[in-house]
């Protein structure tokens, strides 16, 4: 008796879950058709089944199935698991606010019907009864457990068992084929901010003080638009919205590259895309680097250099590093150091010329991202090379012995942050501060969504090495007239004034918690200025560079303000 009201009250507990899921659904839907762009079929999607769903929930018989026909149970639990998993499906395409967390709320209701389907379906339901079902028969308690459930258990039939297995397939099927994949993606996606600061009072601080520092460097963005910065007409092309996420305006400056490159034949993207043409262009605006040996754009001329290499070795300094050019995502394993050892014939022939071989013939893939498909149609226009570089001489003080670089990122030309991978993750920002958000599940600043001030690279600060940093990243984005880019750059210890440039991204996959959205309303706002969607006077429309020069080709010549 006390089992049976157990169960009772969870079956109208459950319900109740359920049904409360069904209205967030609904409300969900509604949300995705009032946003700045509206996802009609998807709000449809899920304002009809979260209705069905909710009016199955309170239409339904609130008592326990009957332990002999379990069928109407059975169905109604399958089809609440068919659609929960539709809608999470539908979830993971919405961009209103909620739809990250209520993908997972879904899914949660998907597993948690389907599992009791499961349950219900293979009968492992009577082994409860069989427990609750004395025995007379023997006295000890493993074979007393033994007689009851053999006597009370009931065996699923095999059209039962093949269709519980089919399920549990197609299920799976699903999990591995749509919701991972895009996990992958989303986990970056700055609306966990919005759940973040809401958990823990340190992740409420750090959102606090990521806003305190926004209204310190808005200003100094705007007025960078004022005074120092033109954008080059191929980056005037995003189109982005009022509210637009970070990854979201990725995702248009993308569309707009490939949109310019059907239209127009530009090429624009090849300042990050091509190594080669990114080289280039910094060697000819006097942007320091590494220094450059040489640049093979045939697999001959590339064959040539190697074997040079290894005839004269002491007309070359080691180590120097093998990048292909068309190879820049770090899935393309592009880049190779070369070493003296490696001119052994034994190494040179077996190791070196094959992995020349097989770069030269693969092909670029950026995976794992929103705009993937775009992204890989500009890629397959690139055409192969091979940069030879000498590595950067600097003191290695980073954590795995190599060079210490900082991504920056610099918006409008104002350069707002800079994160320090090798220390996962040690963000710098313009007041001298160092916030330390660990990407570790050991760490605390994991679990609590809060950051702590950083020590470590305070000498950074304090000896000027990072001032020399800010100074050159803002260089590098007003060189090419770019509302947004990631410059990395590279730190001397020893030299606190001379920093290089390792490469750029115009895409760039890392997370800054809380100062994630304030960047996005930075890059929005000029844009939104510019097509008159803002307010007249709270945000300068960007000054358009007057030029028809390719991004790539610009040199001091012909890119004056």
């Amino acid at each position: 008796l006390v089992a049976m009201t157990i169960a009772t009250q969870l079956v109208v507990a459950l319900r109740f879950l359920m049904s409360l899921i069904c209205a967030l659904v609904i409300i969900e839907g509604v949300k995705t058709i009032v946003i700045p762009r509206p996802q009609p079929l998807c709000a449809a999607f899920l304002a009809v089944t979260g209705g069905i769903g909710l009016l199955s929930q309170l239409t339904s018989d609130k008592s326990l199935p009957s332990f002999k026909d379990t069928r109407v149970s059975e169905v109604r639990l399958l089809i609440g698991g068919v659609l929960a998993m539709a809608q999470c499906t539908y979830l993971m395409k919405t961009n209103a606010s909620g739809g990250i967390y209520m993908t997972w709320i879904t899914f949660g209701a998907c597993v948690a019907n389907l599992v009791i389907w499961v349950f219900l379906n293979l009968r492992l339901d009577s082994i409860g009864v069989a427990l609750a079902t004395g025995s007379k028969g023997d006295k000890t308690f493993w074979g007393q457990l033994g007689s009851q459930v053999r006597s009370n258990m009931i065996s699923p039939s095999r059209p039962r068992v093949l269709t519980g297995f089919g399920v549990i397939l197609i299920f799976l099927v699903w999990l591995f084929a749509v919701l991972l994949p895009w996990d992958d993606v989303a986990k970056h996606d700055s609306r966990w901010n919005s759940i973040r600061k809401t958990l823990t009072a340190d992740g409420a601080d750090a959102a606090r003080r990521a806003t305190a520092y926004w209204g310190t460097q808005k200003p100094l963005i705007q007025q960078s638009l004022k005074t120092n910065f033109t954008l080059h007409p191929y980056f005037a092309a995003t189109e982005v919205w009022y509210g637009a996420r970070w990854d979201e305006i990725i995702n248009q400056r993308i569309s707009s590259m490939g949109s310019q490159l059907d239209n127009e034949g530009k090429k624009g993207f090849k300042i990050e895309k091509d190594k080669c043409a990114m080289f280039i262009f910094f060697k000819n605006n006097e942007i320091p680097i590494p220094d450059l040996l040489t640049i093979a754009y045939t697999k001959d001329d590339a064959m040539k250099t190697l074997e040079d290499i290894q005839a004269n070795p002491s007309n070359y300094k080691f180590p120097m590093f093998l990048k292909g050019c068309h190879l820049t995502q770090g899935s393309d394993k592009g880049m190779r150091p070369l070493k003296k050892k490696d001119l052994t014939e034994d190494r040179f022939n077996n190791i070196l010329m094959p992995w020349l071989e097989k770069k030269w013939k693969q092909r670029p893939n950026d995976s794992g991202r929103n705009w993937a498909t775009t992204m890989n149609r500009l890629l397959d226009t690139l055409e192969p090379g091979i940069a030879f570089q000498l590595p950067f001489r600097g003191m290695r003080v980073s954590p795995y012995n190599t060079p210490l670089e900082v991504k920056v990122e610099v918006i409008w030309g104002r350069a707002y942050l800079g994160l320090f991978a090798d220390y996962h993750d040690v963000i710098a920002l313009r007041d001298g501060s160092l916030e330390f958000t660990c990407r570790d599940k050991a760490c605390p600043e994991w679990w609590s969504h809060g950051n702590s001030p950083d020590l470590r690279l305070k000498w950074a600060v304090e000896n000027g090495h990072m001032e020399a940093v800010w100074a050159l990243a803002e260089r590098v984005a007003n060189a090419i007239g770019i509302d947004e880019v990631r410059v990395d750059i590279f730190i001397d210890p020893s030299r606190p004034t001379k920093p290089v440039v390792n490469e750029i991204s115009l895409s760039s996959g890392h997370e800054y918690m809380y100062h994630t959205d304030y960047l996005a309303e930075a890059w929005a706002a000029p844009h939104l200025a510019k097509s008159g969607q803002m307010q007249p006077g709270s945000w300068p429309s960007p000054r358009i560079r007057a030029t028809n020069v390719e991004v790539v080709d610009q040199a001091p010549a012909n890119s004056k303000r």
